[in-house]
């Protein structure tokens, strides 16, 4: 089987090769709110781009569009979902040198009532992997930098009125038995924010413990208000609020159903619609039916807002690790504190404790480190050839910006001395 290696495209890594360009132009009819997403394979590999999360979804995903009128973001009002692994149909093939074109209706995912002129943006992200018949290349896009795009938009008489999602029954098109499972699942996430709201509470302000850190980050006491905070409003959704479940809409999609758990629109408080992979999942354990309600929740503007930037256990360690500030938004880490599967520890060790207790006379966070320099390290290491050479790069780079305890046994890496760039066999595209 081939090996594949997914690499994300953010703002914050700035690599030196991006096989992809993005561009704007408007529909033919001007005045519809439609716009065309152009991307381009500008280097000489196919590649395959995973669709989720862009513009290339048959129903949009996630915001990923910054819609104004003067000053004002218009609301996103697309869905928010909670996705199993993909497969190989959720790419869509890039060959090299070629274009590929799709229309977004955008009064359809963002609130769009009156007559006027629009800008959009974008403030997405892709995921790629390259097509290799013998070694597997490696190679991180850059974030160019896409125009933005002005265009006049009339709404018809549909658009104009207030968008309102239609209010359903707390169980809609359910089942006995689906209600009777999600009665169980809705009480056991009431248990798991409830336990993830008490733990937080009592621990100390920039706790170190190993779940928390695993999870969210490094200590940080603004990093850790914003979760706690957030497990607060989780908690109240599911103990305090009109909680609606749908089983029905999801299966209307074959495709939407069989691949996913659960997904909402954030602004429609405070509406689940359950899929296939809800139905399939356990209890306990990881991705449980109980976990997955929190996800969802989290999603809800008025509760935590979160956002999908990762999916997956590892994929959300990753994230609290090198990003910590999108982890605290990121709907998986809330699922998985609260599944807290494998069960980690929220004690935190003495050393810690007295560190973490110092108090800074400075009502602003300073920054420990030059995070440009973080991250352009961070790139170098993804442009190595081999996976071996990444990871050994990247023990180094975390080494040098989130050394280990004093008393931990394993040396840390000298970055400047140890690791000699002359030495590297880089083989990535130019």
């Amino acid at each position: 089987m081939k090996k594949l290696l997914l690499i994300s495209l953010t703002p914050l890594l700035a690599f030196a090769a991006s096989p992809l360009n993005v561009k704007f132009s408007t529909d033919t009819n001007a005045y519809n709110g439609k716009i065309v997403v152009s991307v381009t394979n500008h280097s000489k590999q196919d590649i395959e781009v995973l669709k989720w999360n862009t513009p290339f979804e048959k129903t949009l995903s996630a915001d990923i569009f910054n819609v104004n009128m003067g000053s004002t973001d218009n609301t996103y009002l697309g869905i928010a979902i909670k996705r199993t692994q993909p497969k190989d149909s959720d790419y869509i093939l890039f060959e090299a040198g070629t274009t590929e074109r799709v229309s977004i209706n955008m009064p359809t995912y963002y609130s769009m009532k009156k007559k006027g002129d629009y800008k959009v943006s974008f403030d997405g992200t892709f995921k790629y992997r390259l097509l290799d018949t013998t070694q597997l290349k490696t190679n991180e896009m850059t974030k160019k930098t896409v125009p933005t795009i002005t265009f006049t938009f009339v709404p018809n008489a549909q658009q104009k009125r207030t968008s309102a999602f239609k209010q359903i029954a707390k169980f809609n098109t359910c089942t006995q038995s689906e209600i009777k499972i999600l009665k169980v699942a809705h009480d056991d996430a009431i248990i798991i924010s409830k336990a993830s709201m008490d733990v937080l509470n009592k621990a100390p302000k920039k706790t170190t413990s190993e779940r928390y850190v695993t999870w969210f980050g490094k200590a940080n006491e603004k990093r850790q208000k914003t979760v706690t905070e957030g497990f607060q409003k989780i908690y109240d959704a599911f103990e305090n609020k009109n909680i609606s479940f749908d089983c029905g809409t999801c299966k209307e999609d074959s495709d939407m159903y069989n691949d996913n758990y659960a997904y909402v629109h954030p602004n429609a408080e405070y509406q689940i619609y359950l899929c296939g992979a809800f139905w399939r999942s356990s209890k306990t354990g990881t991705d449980t039916q109980a976990g997955t309600l929190v996800h969802e929740v989290s999603h809800f503007t008025a509760v935590a807002g979160t956002d999908d930037h990762a999916y997956g256990q590892e994929n959300a360690k990753k994230l609290a690790k090198v990003t910590p500030e999108k982890a605290i938004n990121n709907a998986e880490n809330y699922d998985y504190f609260a599944e807290n599967n494998p069960n980690l520890s929220m004690d935190t060790n003495n050393n810690d404790d007295s560190h973490n207790n110092e108090e800074n006379n400075s009502t602003e966070e300073t920054n420990e480190y030059d995070y440009t320099q973080e991250d352009a390290d961070l790139n170098l290491c993804f442009e190595m050839q081999t996976d071996e050479k990444i990871d050994e790069c990247y023990i180094a780079w975390e080494n040098k910006y989130y050394p280990h305890d004093e008393n931990d046994e394993d040396e840390d890496w000298n970055w400047d001395n140890e690791l000699n760039w002359d030495d590297i066999d880089w083989d990535y595209e130019e």
